[in-house]
């Protein structure tokens, strides 16, 4: 919370402080001077904002653009819809509750102000909760259903992108939003610093657990990068947990030598995974133009046959050939059609005259027992 407050607030320029509950205690040492939300949360609720903002734009210029262009543009829209903006409320998630939570319960409503911090603590709640039962009903039908269908995959895909079966169990969503409920609950709840330190180690201990057991990460440096990560957050909470059961009043330098130690792993940790992704994405691209060039080549070869056109350059032998190419993919799938759809109107045919040949039989062999 204290990082948080070194990041430029736009709400401090909208929302008084003065008209907020002063706080003091250990919530002031967080870096909070009033009980408002609104304002507690400022940098959480402006990003929220920004980015649902910033979809409207870009939703009209997808329904106004060229089909081509809709058609290279269907996945970025699809990712920024969806991944993108889920996956910065669920970053945000605990920091909100936790801040919301705590505005309420100093709130005693005084004046407008207040009134309406209550009301968005309330409304940012509600929200919160609600995405947590719709995480665990999208979970529980993976789970119900084998064969999930495309749109699901592709409307909820923040939530499961990252697994490997999209039709098998996955808890890991659970386990991460019951530990940021449980984390934003026990701060406020329990009154015991020591005991807080015990829950908060045990809920971060199973997802690390969890994701080391049962292999439904995608990719292997990404369950790696997040066991290392949840590690250090238990690890975080175990050192703070030990230290205060010699020292309740101030953790030792020891102690808080090696909390920063684990930050700074934390944030090299996150560093170096987010270099690797970039470094993976340069190495796709460059991977993806060889096949379209080696594809260009391949195809280049059959034109000097198909059609005699060596006088050209090989730019424009290459794209002739895709397009001769194409034309003749085309007229053996239509000459395919034409083929299915004769035999299948011989087929007919014959059909009818058998049908036709046994009436005859069946109307003669009638007569013939009328005239017996």
């Amino acid at each position: 919370m204290n990082v948080d407050k070194l990041a430029p607030n736009a709400m401090t320029y909208i929302i008084d402080s003065n008209y907020g509950v002063k706080i003091y205690g250990k919530f002031n040492e967080f870096g909070l001077e009033t009980n408002l939300f609104l304002l507690n949360s400022g940098i959480y609720i402006v990003g929220l904002a920004t980015t649902l903002l910033s979809i409207i734009p870009v939703l009209i210029l997808y329904k106004l653009c060229h089909p081509w262009i809709k058609g290279k543009m269907k996945k970025s829209v699809r990712n920024y819809k969806f991944n993108y903006f889920t996956r910065m409320w669920i970053q945000s998630f605990l920091d909100i509750n936790i801040l919301a939570s705590f505005g309420m319960m100093h709130n005693k409503l005084e004046n407008y102000v207040q009134i309406i911090d209550f009301a968005f603590s309330l409304l940012f709640l509600s929200v919160n909760i609600a995405t947590f039962f719709l995480l665990i009903y999208l979970v529980i039908r993976k789970y119900k259903n084998i064969n999930i269908d495309n749109d699901f995959a592709i409307t909820w895909a923040t939530f499961f992108e990252n697994c490997k079966d999209i039709n098998g169990p996955n808890l890991y969503y659970i386990l991460f939003i019951v530990r940021r409920i449980a984390l934003s609950l026990v701060i406020i709840i329990i009154p015991s610093g020591v005991l807080q330190l015990v829950v908060s180690a045990v809920v971060s201990l199973p997802i690390p657990i969890y994701i080391a057991l049962v292999d439904v990460i995608d990719t292997k440096s990404l369950k790696w990068y997040i066991i290392f990560n949840d590690i250090l957050i238990v690890l975080f909470y175990t050192f703070i947990l030990i230290d205060s059961f010699h020292n309740l009043e101030k953790l030792s330098i020891s102690t808080e030598k090696n909390c920063v130690r684990i930050v700074i792993a934390a944030i090299l940790s996150n560093s170096l995974f987010s270099a690797w992704q970039v470094f993976q994405m340069i190495k796709g691209c460059i991977k993806h133009i060889r096949n379209r060039i080696q594809l260009r080549r391949i195809l280049g070869e059959p034109h000097e046959t198909m059609a005699d056109a060596s006088k050209s350059t090989s730019g424009t032998n290459t794209m002739n050939s895709i397009k001769i190419i194409e034309k003749e993919f085309r007229k053996e799938r239509n000459s395919k059609r034409v083929n299915a759809f004769a035999a299948k109107h011989k087929k007919n045919k014959i059909a009818n005259l058998e049908e036709i040949k046994h009436e005859e039989l069946s109307s003669n062999h009638t007569e013939n027992i009328v005239i017996i």
